[in-house]
């Protein structure tokens, strides 16, 4: 079968996909390594010269992020806490042994029955009035029932039986703190009308005769009240250089004002007034977490922090 020079060219074009006269070792593509070895499946680099292996058990530690050493006026030693606070994740319910365990972690024994009422109470009203975050309600409240509880661990701050929970919220640390000390005359202030609701009846059903529930604004309740505080406690409420200006018509000189603040406390307790107020320490919570404990000396400026003995009887 003969072809002409016309159809060999066709075929030849066809066979090898070149155009005619192109059909030489020169032009035809080269196979290209890939990244991951030679085209013909073997490494493009010989056993001599590849990368070793690594060696785990020397590999170099991850960098740690330094902590900013803290400059506060530590006072004791934190608490061991149980593993499970502060892990606001964690699928727990609010139950009796839990707050058995809390309360022996601190070290004394109140009436664990009324805190873990109060802490039932508050679960329950939480579903009507928000007094609490909602993302994890059982795990917020044992963690505020520890946060409150931490000053009885130093009772230095005590200046005498007036105290007041400033923006009380689901009343902590309030209602924890009054059901621990007997001879606490405890006012809870709030300016939502619903929260002061609500913790009227947890008051009515603790059966607490030492506390008040007062439906006001912090900036307006000194022109209401007769005599000052001898303390005032402050958690999760606004930056300190605010709560502090607040408190200057509220507190007596030399009263306290325990405010609980995480890293920023430091920073928030330095830009005070040092001509009225004074930071004597600072109670350890959680890990970065404390309660400052801070004194306000007056209008005067040099009057000196005064501790008061707290097994002292003629408190008034």
């Amino acid at each position: 079968m003969k072809f002409d020079v016309a159809s060999e060219l066709t075929i030849r074009y066809t066979l090898t996909s070149l155009p005619p006269g192109m059909n030489d070792d020169r032009y035809k593509k080269k196979p290209q390594p890939s990244r991951h070895g030679s085209a013909s499946g073997r490494p493009d680099r010989t056993s001599d010269d590849r990368r070793p292996s690594a060696d785990h058990s020397r590999a170099a530690p991850k960098r740690m992020r330094r902590r900013k050493k803290v400059d506060l006026p530590i006072r004791g030693l934190r608490p061991k806490s149980p593993a499970w606070i502060g892990h606001l994740d964690h699928p727990f319910l609010v139950d009796k042994q839990r707050v058995d365990e809390l309360v022996e972690r601190l070290g004394f024994q109140p009436d664990t029955d009324l805190l873990h009422k109060h802490l039932e109470l508050a679960k329950t009203i939480n579903e009507d009035v928000n007094l609490v975050s909602r993302a994890n309600v059982d795990a917020v409240l044992l963690q505020s029932l520890w946060e409150s509880l931490i000053p009885m661990g130093n009772e230095d701050w005590r200046r005498g039986p007036r105290l007041l929970d400033l923006g009380t919220g689901g009343g902590f640390p309030g209602i924890p703190l009054a059901l621990t000390l007997a001879d606490a005359e405890m006012t809870l202030l709030d300016s939502r009308r619903a929260k002061t609701l609500s913790l009227e009846r947890m008051v009515d059903e603790l059966q607490m005769k030492n506390v008040e529930v007062v439906h006001d604004r912090a900036e307006t309740h000194a022109d209401r009240i007769e005599t000052r505080y001898d303390s005032i406690l402050v958690r999760a409420v606004s930056v300190l250089p605010e709560v502090a200006e607040w408190c200057e018509s509220l507190l007596r000189p030399g009263g306290t004002l325990l405010s609980w603040k995480g890293p920023e406390g430091e920073r928030e307790a330095k830009s005070l007034d040092e001509e009225k107020w004074t930071l004597l320490f600072a109670l350890p919570v959680l890990p970065h977490r404390y309660v400052l404990v801070l004194e306000y000396k007056g209008d005067g400026g040099d009057k000196e922090p005064v501790i008061l003995d707290n097994n002292d009887s003629d408190i008034s």
